[in-house]
């Protein structure tokens, strides 16, 4: 009596086992599925949105609004949109400092202090009281490897910044 009970007893744990193992890959083959479907729809949208706003980059003519544009899409983290915005601002108005100044920071967020260096000068030589541009220069000298260069952008920001308040 007692070994049927034994059996009756393993042959239920077994049973057990084996509904909790495939409920267990059930349900990850599922969710494999159902977040491959989610990327897809997010990889379409991402799509969607890079198509409309590089479009809307491109027939724009205003490099005001470019700026701005440009401005909005480095805070969403679309770093190639923004700097696409930011590079046509600055060709339509090459005497704006906010141009120049985002156009800089969009090159710093991309990996380019080479380049961000060229914009922030320029937008230095424009307007060369704007504390912004040397807080920006200061990264990228300190990006390239200029110590000094980069010391004196901060003590340059820290002075203009007391004097704009």
């Amino acid at each position: 009596m007692k070994e049927k009970q034994t059996e009756y007893l393993v042959t239920r744990l077994l049973i057990v086992f084996g509904i909790l193992v495939f409920g267990y890959f059930g349900a990850r083959i599922v969710a494999s599925l159902y977040f491959d479907r989610l990327m897809s729809d997010y990889a379409k949208s991402l799509q969607n949105f890079t198509e409309y706003y590089q479009t809307k980059v491109n027939l724009e003519t205003d490099p005001y609004k470019l700026t701005r544009l440009g401005r909005s899409l480095l805070k969403a983290n679309q770093n190639d949109l923004a700097y696409s915005a930011l590079k046509k601002s600055t060709e339509l108005d090459p005497k704006w400092r906010d141009g120049w100044v985002w156009r800089g920071y969009g090159e710093l967020k991309l990996s380019k202090p080479k380049d961000a260096l060229a914009s922030l000068k320029n937008a230095e030589k424009i307007d060369s009281i704007f504390p912004f541009t040397y807080e920006l220069l200061s990264i990228a000298y300190q990006a390239t490897g200029d110590e000094t260069s980069a010391q004196f952008a901060q003590e340059k920001n820290a002075y203009l910044e007391k004097s704009y308040q």
